[in-house]
């Protein structure tokens, strides 16, 4: 709890503090008084809402039923005949299979529904874990009880006690009660007319401190995951495993500790790992029906006799390399996925205030500052963070380096120097490079952003020819140099100069068939843009499930997955298909790019299918032109209030589902399997 405390308060103060930065006149006689009130209410939600059943439960006579109790372990039940009484509480307590959260049910019959069994609670706990292993829920009984049954899905777990009508504990919860408050108070300040009436200058001192506080809010956030990854046990990918170096049977499925190995071992991408000579004589090794019984190395790439990776070597390079020679080890995936979760968060926001003095400079300074966090955490960073993995990690780098890219292209963009021009658009095109080796995919769809931008600036007539050429070979030298080295690489691995390995994949089908189809446009544009999030009313009040119909004809690869439309921020980048308030130019490249997103869900939905990573190559950009088009509607002079409170929804309501994200993936609770401790808190902090 001290953890959880430490980061309200540095929130809390940093928000203060940029508040302060941004003051005006009349500003804080204007905001304390609704502060005020905004405490009191939520003093009120935590003292008598949170806690309504610990002061209205009536004290009916308690029944210790542990006596009573008859499972069958193997079922994983218990099943209880009680005595016909009323019922408003159930304690039930567990042991066996100590650090692992076990789901409970519980079903009853009663008076109204006497002859069979309905679901009336469902909660968690940590059995032999003395914090968390009780539970007393509400189990209100119509009528008399006359028996319940209760079952859980940990097979190596016991009911131990069982009490109907404990009295349930009132608990004020100071994390909860800073929550409500610390965002309550934010929106309250957010509706300032005092703050809305600032315009954005981003040669402002206060502004540009206000920015670096609103930075170190969201490192501060990143941290904050970062604690949530330090588990008590370890996941199947050893997320929270340091490597062993050299190489043993422990790191068979990691992508990134191979590649480290085949670089300081000169090996041209090959994985120092024989092959079985009963999967070389396959008719069709790719085909998985054919190696089922067979040793391989599941998802790595199968060529010529040797298995490669297939995944981009960008956090090798930049992250692997370094951390060795600097420790002496390898990273965990956690640490890897960490630092480039710090670089996603300063480098989007670095991009969204270039992106507002470049594209909307009249603009209210407010808006610059809750687009900041809205883009940089509606690009998922945290949750890719939170399920940091073999497969998450190159989506983690490709962030980084998708808003570097277009960070240092915009800064190229709007100065007026020349040689700045050129030493910016150099950093974008070795950026860039960096970017073709996270992922491919994500590539394009900043191509589709950054060509329209060069392209005018080449078009135009401020500057020379020589000038011309000196920002064009900036960024086309690096990113040639990149490319033929990529190619190389490619062709000494698989003998094609586009061929990464994808088609030589060992996994779930033979991927070489997969192409793309038009046909299949209608079902790429739901699943990667609209397909939703599933809601419950429990923590984190959000799930991802499969919604996939499958009518390809052919094998799909299918999981859980959402559109990108599930963050409000990707919403207003539609307005940018239409003309804006003082429009220019420059946004035709924002147009551009929304077209060639949907040209990239069409190939990663035929070539890979559905998983919530897949819809990441698109989501840093159109999260941005969101951002952008949320400006561009803020530069009007007599803004409506409808307009103040969308914008204020669209990006609270982003960053919201940023943070709930991080508890949830594809039907599986990772914190809730890396962090049970953690997780529980959490779940119980908002149970009504």
């Amino acid at each position: 709890m001290g953890t959880l405390l430490a980061t309200y308060s540095i929130f809390l103060l940093i928000a203060i503090m940029t508040l302060i930065a941004l003051r005006s006149g009349g500003f804080e006689r204007e905001i304390i008084k609704k502060i005020v009130i905004t405490f009191g209410v939520c003093l009120f939600l935590e003292l008598i809402v949170f806690n309504y059943n610990a002061i209205t439960t009536s004290r009916l006579s308690e029944y210790d039923l542990t006596e009573n109790i008859s499972q069958s372990a193997t079922e994983n039940k218990a099943e209880i005949l009680v005595p016909h009484i009323s019922t408003e509480t159930l304690y039930l307590r567990f042991t066996g299979d100590i650090g692992y959260v076990t789901n409970v049910s519980v079903f009853l019959k009663d008076d109204a529904y006497a002859n069979a069994y309905t679901e009336a609670a469902s909660f968690k706990v940590i059995p032999d874990d003395d914090n968390y292993n009780s539970d007393n829920v509400i189990l209100k009984s119509k009528g008399n009880l006359r028996n319940f049954k209760i079952t859980w899905d940990n097979p190596g777990v016991s009911l131990s006690n069982a009490i109907l009508n404990k009295p349930l504990a009132y608990h004020f919860t100071l994390t909860r009660f800073l929550t409500i408050f610390l965002i309550s108070a934010l929106l309250i300040s957010l509706m300032s007319d005092s703050l809305w009436s600032i315009m954005f200058d981003p040669k402002s001192r206060k502004q540009r401190i206000a920015f670096v506080l609103v930075v170190c809010t969201l490192i501060v956030s990143v941290v904050w995951v970062k604690e949530l990854l330090v588990a008590t046990n370890v996941d199947e990918w050893g997320i929270t495993t340091i490597p062993e170096y050299p190489i043993t049977n422990e790191a068979e499925n990691d992508f990134h500790v191979y590649q480290f190995d085949s670089l300081m071992n000169h090996t041209s991408g090959i994985v120092r790992k024989e092959v079985s000579p009963q999967l070389l004589e396959l008719e069709n090794p790719y085909d998985p029906s054919q190696r089922e019984g067979l040793d391989y190395l599941w998802d790595f790439a199968l060529y010529n006799g040797h298995y490669y990776t297939y995944y981009g070597m960008t956090p090798v390079l930049v992250f692997y390399v370094p951390y060795y020679f600097a420790t002496g080890h390898l990273p965990s995936y956690a640490t890897a996925s960490f630092f480039f979760a710090l670089l996603t968060v300063i480098f989007g926001s670095m991009c969204t205030w270039k992106a507002a003095e470049l594209f909307a400079p009249k603009t209210k300074a407010i808006g610059v500052f809750i687009a900041t966090p809205a883009v940089a955490l509606g690009s998922n960073v945290l949750c890719l963070l939170s399920a940091a993995d073999k497969y998450t990690l190159n989506y983690s780098s490709m962030l980084t380096f998708v808003f570097l890219t277009v960070w240092a292209a915009f800064v190229a963009l709007s100065s007026r120097k020349i040689w700045i021009k050129s030493v910016f658009f150099l950093i974008s095109g070795i950026s860039t490079v960096l970017l073709l080796e996270s992922r491919s995919s994500g590539s394009l769809h900043v191509a589709g952003l950054l060509i329209p931008l060069f392209l005018m600036i080449l078009v135009s007539k401020e500057y020379t020819i020589k000038n011309k050429a000196n920002f064009a070979l900036s960024y086309i030298i690096p990113l040639v140099i990149g490319a033929a080295l990529i190619i190389r690489f490619n062709m000494i691995r698989f003998g094609s100069p586009l061929e990464f390995g994808q088609n030589y994949q060992l996994t779930v089908s033979d991927i070489h068939y997969n192409k793309v189809n038009l046909a299949h446009l209608p079902a790429a544009l739901y699943y990667y843009f609209f397909d939703y999030l599933e809601f419950k009313l429990e923590f984190p009040f959000i799930s991802v499930g499969s919604h996939f119909v499958n009518h390809t004809g052919n094998m799909f690869y299918d999981s859980a997955s959402f559109g990108i439309f599930v963050f409000p921020i990707t919403w207003p980048s539609l307005l940018l298909t239409r003309r804006m308030p003082e429009d220019n130019r420059n946004l035709m490249a924002f147009r551009i790019a929304m077209f060639v997103a949907i040209v990239v869900a069409l190939m990663d939905f035929d070539i890979g299918g559905l998983n919530y990573r897949y819809p990441v190559d698109i989501l840093p950009i159109t999260v941005l032109a969101g951002g952008v088009a949320v400006m561009k509607y803020m530069e009007c002079n007599h803004m409506e209030n409808k307009i103040l409170v969308a914008s204020i929804a669209i990006m609270t309501t982003t960053i919201l589902l940023a943070v709930l994200l991080i508890f949830i993936l594809h039907g599986v609770n990772y914190i809730c399997e890396i962090n049970p401790r953690m997780y529980l808190k959490y779940f119980r902090m908002w149970r009504l």
